[in-house]
């Protein structure tokens, strides 16, 4: 039941931000979208909304290339201004709780060995998940802003 619940109100919190990818491509805007694999994921690019909208859905609804080995990676080519970063729970200063696997976290650390530093990260958070406190390591990347919206 959790898992299921788990599930679906990721798929809601991902339709959220639906709106955000639009635009950005209606904006003519360098879009892209992370890959995950077993180990690591990565930023690809969207070309355009055409190709967003023909991207496989994942198991948590989550649109998903299977393409990436052929698609821009930011990484390695125009890097990132900034990353919309997902979480179950955050704190007003930045600290984020994620799915334990540090994803985020790792992709943030190449970057920064990369670039010299990070893109700037946001995090958009229902009422529910702001706390007054999350468990972190020492890897845990403190986000740059947490917007809490209804």
């Amino acid at each position: 039941i959790i898992a299921e619940f788990g599930k679906q109100w990721y798929q809601r919190r991902v339709r959220g931000t639906h709106a955000i990818i639009k635009n950005v491509l209606k904006e003519k805007k360098n879009l892209f979208v992370p890959y995950f694999n077993k180990d690591e994921m990565v930023m690809v690019k969207i070309e355009d909304e055409a190709d967003y909208d023909s991207l496989p859905f994942d198991t948590y609804g989550v649109r998903q290339p299977t393409d990436y080995m052929e698609r821009e990676h930011a990484i390695s080519t125009t890097g990132l201004d900034l990353i919309l970063c997902p979480g179950l729970g955050f704190t007003a200063d930045g600290q984020r709780i994620g799915r334990g696997k540090g994803y985020y976290d790792n992709y943030l650390s190449k970057y920064v060995n990369v670039w010299g530093s990070q893109p700037y990260t946001v995090a958009l958070a229902y009422s529910v998940q702001m706390l007054d406190e999350v468990p972190t390591t020492e890897n845990d990347k403190q986000l740059d802003e947490v917007i809490s919206i209804v």
